[in-house]
Order: structure tokens, then sequence, then C-alpha cells
């Protein structure tokens, strides 16, 4: 697997895909911002949100399939609190639950080109959520693992590089 076309089409389906167009829209007032890879050290800022940023992980291939790790990192900036119905003594953050809201209408997205690649499927999905520490950042990292099969006469998978 090409690691560049594959970031490429999880870029462009989750930033035109329209249920989570509409779902930015209804719960922060504008559209989804979408980058591809990621600078730590410069992330999206509170403007930027609610926000998406996929970028390569790992790559392993070797005699019998290719296996990638591409992880898909979910943003939203929301400092409201607001009380649950009918229980006033309970505090609960709207961004925790928005943020894995918008977590799984990205990876439906994702799923969706995966699964029109070759061969290519999802063998293992793990999220690590932030939801704590980078208050009022809310953020859910998924990583992605993808296996496709090695195809008998192809040529090594490192010649396909």
């Amino acid at each position: 697997m090409d690691l560049n076309p594959l970031i490429d089409n999880l870029v462009a389906a989750i930033a035109t895909d329209s249920a989570i167009d509409a779902w930015c829209r209804d719960n922060y007032g504008r559209g989804i911002k979408v980058f591809g890879n990621f600078d730590v050290r410069n992330p999206p800022a509170a403007e930027d949100c609610p926000a998406v940023c996929v970028y390569p992980e790992e790559k392993q291939y070797g005699g019998r399939q290719y296996a990638d790790a591409v992880t898909i990192v979910d943003m939203v900036h929301d400092p409201e609190t607001r009380n649950r119905p009918g229980l006033n003594n309970v505090i609960e953050y709207a961004g925790v639950k928005n943020v894995e809201a918008l977590r799984r209408l990205a990876l439906v997205a994702a799923v969706t080109v995966i699964e029109q690649s070759d061969n290519a499927g999802i063998n293992e999905i793990a999220v690590d959520y932030s939801t704590i520490e980078w208050f009022p950042f809310c953020m859910a990292g998924q990583t992605l693992s993808i296996e496709a099969p090695y195809v008998i006469g192809s040529g090594h998978p490192a010649r396909n590089e």
C-alpha cells in the first residue's frame, strides 16, 4: 500500500463528507478543517476547530501482507458545561461528548475509503482520548491498523514502495 494516496483519500473523504459538515455546522456554526499530517509543535488553534488531522503512524511489510497504521485525530474546542436534564447535580462537558460524535463520523468516512482500496481491510482500531489534559480542547485519536495481502507475482513489497 502506498501511504500518500491513502492519506490524500482519507483527507478528501473527511473534508467532503456531508454528515461531518452538517454535524459541525449544527454544533459549532462552521465547517470542518482537515489537516493532512500534523505538527505537534504547532497544532490547530481554537479557531481551527472542529478539526481533523490525518497522518501516517507506521508501515510494515513482508512476504505475506502489507500493514499500515494511520492516525485520525478529531478535535473540538468547547469550554461549555451543562446540567443534565432532570439531574441538576450532574455537570457535563459538551466537548467530551462532541469529540466522540465527531470521531465516529470521521471513522465512517475512513472505513468507506479503506473498503474501496485494493483488498485492504481494517484489522484493529485503537482510540486514545485527551479530554482533560488539554481542556478546553478535547481530542480523540484513533489509529487504524490497515492490512492488505501481498499478491504473488507483484514483486517484493519493498520494490513497490
